[in-house]
């Protein structure tokens, strides 16, 4: 049997996900959580295999979450159900410590594919995604936030929300000089000039939503 917790701000999204994963024999959802804050209590509270962790809008809480719930319990399988597809999210996703990268596009079967694969500890990457990044390889299109380092994808996507030079600073614990070269590396980098200019850029790249 497969202990399967869902992670999603949209209860129409819970209990659709719910309902799917309870109709398998092998898998048994033992929770929902709608918040954030309550995922590491329910992690510590029951026995959990694969957490189905619904991303509408990623974020630094997003990847922070998944490091702090690996932390809890090392051997935890974190699949992550996204509206975004643009690379290098789902790959930053994967660095970041989840098992599995899938959209809202995705299939009842993939779904559940997707969970006996990352429970089975193999990596699992959603058919759209790996075409949309195949394609991109073979027209020679590359994203230019894959040039991005993990602190500077944090730093784009803590800007692009719109927080401010002193609240990123705070929340990173760095100084503001170091969170300003962090910001014009990413201007350098992406070719652009200004917060607005970066943030239609990411939209462009399906990074975040208008």
């Amino acid at each position: 049997m497969i202990d399967v917790l869902i992670i999603s701000s949209y209860r129409l999204i819970c209990a659709s996900l719910s309902q799917i994963i309870d109709n398998v024999p092998e898998f048994h959802v033992v929770g929902v959580a709608e918040e954030l804050a309550d995922v590491a209590s329910v992690v510590k509270e029951h026995p959990v295999d694969v957490i189905v962790f619904e991303v509408s809008s990623p974020s630094v809480e997003s990847f922070d979450l998944i490091k702090e719930l690996i932390a809890v319990n090392s051997s935890l399988k974190i699949l992550i159900l996204s509206t975004q597809t643009a690379d290098p999210l789902p790959s930053q996703f994967l660095q970041a410590g989840a098992k599995g990268f899938i959209t809202r596009q995705a299939s009842v079967s993939e779904v559940t594919n997707a969970i006996k694969e990352v429970a089975a500890d193999r990596r699992y990457l959603g058919i759209d995604c790996a075409q949309q990044m195949a394609l991109g390889r073979m027209s020679g299109d590359s994203n230019p936030f894959s040039t991005l380092s993990a602190r500077e994808m944090q730093v784009m996507m803590m800007i692009t929300s719109g927080s401010k030079v002193m609240s990123i600073s705070d929340q990173l614990c760095l100084s503001p000089k170091t969170i300003n070269t962090y910001r014009y590396r990413l201007f350098s980098k992406l070719g652009v000039d200004s917060d607005v200019s970066l943030t239609r850029l990411a939209i462009r790249r399906g990074l975040m939503e208008a």
